[in-house]
């Protein structure tokens, strides 16, 4: 598996990806759309099967002592921690928020959706979880064909940041608090970061099974 991992970050993963990564720090920006930071983290999954595609990855993989089910895994937990360093960069960065004052000129009035807080790594957890679920299962039936399983995958993950922008206005108890940025009420933000990562990490062992599931039925 350490191979499968290595091949995939010298071979498959596009170089903007290094950039993508890094866009967690956007919430550093007073009054924005953060769940927006998502469709950046999406589209690493793009380029990346893009970039296998281009680069021949697939006879290379076929190539080496691989089973098709290893070759899947790895992809997905390459992304997985593409995702995983994405949004620590987010929670570092919406810690730096308070030191440097950005919090005390964004009251939560003026708040797009979802604030920086730790709802909003929650949220991302669950996007990046439904995304995978949906695209790398479909990927994998035809790993040459990444459009349509990106289009399809992108569905579930548009809710998802739809949510980010609605959940603060919806008629429910406490529900204001996803506008509030930092760390207010930390406890019921580290319950909803847990079962965001709960969500994160059933879908992409569901993932794994599934797109492994589809590769050994995708005829090379």
């Amino acid at each position: 598996m350490k191979a499968a991992l290595l091949k995939e970050l010298r071979l498959v993963v596009h170089p903007s990806t290094y950039f993508i990564v890094v866009l967690g720090a956007l919430v550093l920006i007073p009054s924005w759309m953060y769940g927006a930071i998502f469709i950046y983290g999406v589209l690493v999954a793009f380029f990346n099967g893009m970039n296998a595609r281009e680069m021949h990855d697939l006879e290379y993989s076929f190539s080496l002592p691989l089973s098709r089910a290893s070759m899947a895994r790895a992809r997905i937990l390459t992304m997985i921690g593409i995702e995983a360093i994405m949004l620590a960069i987010m929670v570092i960065f919406i810690a730096l928020r308070g030191p440097l004052g950005i919090n005390a000129i964004t009251p939560p009035s003026e708040a797009v959706g979802t604030a920086a807080n730790l709802y909003l790594v929650a949220l991302g957890f669950i996007t990046f979880g439904m995304f995978n679920l949906v695209f790398y299962p479909l990927y994998y039936r035809d790993p040459l064909k990444v459009g349509l399983p990106f289009i399809i995958a992108s569905i579930p993950a548009a809710l998802c940041i739809t949510a980010t922008v609605v959940l603060p206005y919806l008629p429910f108890a406490n529900a204001a608090s996803f506008g509030i940025a930092g760390f207010n009420d930390p406890s019921a933000q580290l319950c909803a970061l847990a079962a965001g990562l709960v969500v994160f990490i059933v879908c992409n062992v569901a993932a794994c099974k599934l797109s492994a599931r589809s590769f050994t039925h995708f005829d090379a």
